[in-house]
Order: C-alpha cells, then structure tokens, then sequence
C-alpha cells in the first residue's frame, strides 16, 4: 500500500513538472509570436482643429499605441485632416510637418513625441523612421 502512494506521488509529481514545462513554452511561444508580428497600425477618422491632446487621447483609445509627450511640446497643434487607413508614421508626418516637433515610433507602436531635431541620427540603429521615409 505504501509503494503504491509513493507511485502515485512520483507520478503526480512527474505530471506536474511536464504540465508547468509546457505551460511555460505556450506562453514563451505566444510572446514571441506577439512581438514578431508588428502589424502596422492604420488609421481612420475625420478631424477638424482638434487639438492634438485630443487626438492622442481617441487614438490611444482605438488603437494599439501609446504615447509619450511633454503637454507643453503639443500644446497649440491642432489636426485638421480626413484619414482612411493612413499608417500611424505617415499621419504624424502630416500633423507635425512644419512643426517644431518629431516623433519616433518603437517597435511595440510606443510614440514619443519631442521637440527639436530627429533622433534617428543619435543613436545605433534607430534609423527607423528615416529609412521608412525612403
């Protein structure tokens, strides 16, 4: 009788470990397949003198992105502008050219926005917004 729950000990002990390991590879294995499929973000709206707080806000809201910015670096920019299914870089580009500020856009579609001069020059590899630009 003994034997027989230490086998059963044994064995719930070796089910647990194969069950723990292969929880563990689905959730490895669906964060990478997450993060390797970037899907460009595309957006669609109609706005007028929206001010671009506001408009950060609605598309936080709809989309997978998320903002970064300094509320006094966005403070008198508005957008004015019919979008149907312009990728994220491409409708910033519109909003902010002419404008004092530039954006980059991380691989996880995180937007920092900044004033000044684009950092794809600063730093190793980050050349992804001008190299798009191509």
């Amino acid at each position: 009788m003994i034997n027989n729950q230490v086998e059963a000990v044994k064995m719930s002990g070796s089910n647990y470990i194969k069950e723990a390991i292969c929880s563990s590879l689905i959730i490895v294995f669906t964060a990478f397949c997450l993060n390797a499929q970037k899907l460009p973000v595309l957006i669609t709206g109609s706005f007028r003198q929206l001010p671009l707080k506001s408009f950060i806000s609605e598309i936080e809201q709809k989309y997978p992105v998320r903002f970064f910015f300094d509320e006094k670096n966005i403070d008198n920019i508005p957008v004015t502008g019919i979008f149907n299914e312009i990728p994220l870089k491409e409708c910033l580009e519109l909003i902010f050219e002419k404008k004092q500020v530039n954006f980059y856009i991380s691989n996880n579609n995180q937007v920092v926005i900044y004033p000044g001069y684009l950092l794809s020059g600063l730093f190793p590899g980050s050349d992804l917004n001008e190299e798009e630009k191509k």
